[in-house]
């Protein structure tokens, strides 16, 4: 994590858009270990099944490694596609 000119550390702060749920937040800032969603309570972004019902438990991560941006799919019963690839 790189440090600002007021010693403060940069965070890395991820919009999200197109998601339709209700409830979810439209900004999140990524934790250094990455930043999870599915149908779990323990994710960072929970998915209601009703809503999103191919989304598995523990579904993707999404996260930075040296300024870039990654999605990693936990092994998901769907897998995970980036702009419907």
């Amino acid at each position: 994590m790189r440090k600002l000119a007021d010693g403060s550390d940069e965070r890395k702060t991820l919009r999200l858009k197109n998601l339709n749920g209700p409830g979810l937040p439209e900004t999140l800032e990524v934790p250094d270990d990455g930043l999870t969603f599915g149908r779990d309570p323990s994710n960072h972004i929970v998915l209601e099944p009703e809503q999103y019902p191919f989304t598995s438990s523990f579904h993707a991560r999404i996260g930075y490694d040296n300024d870039r941006l990654y999605i990693e799919d936990l092994k998901s019963k769907n897998g995970t596609l980036v702009n419907n690839h």
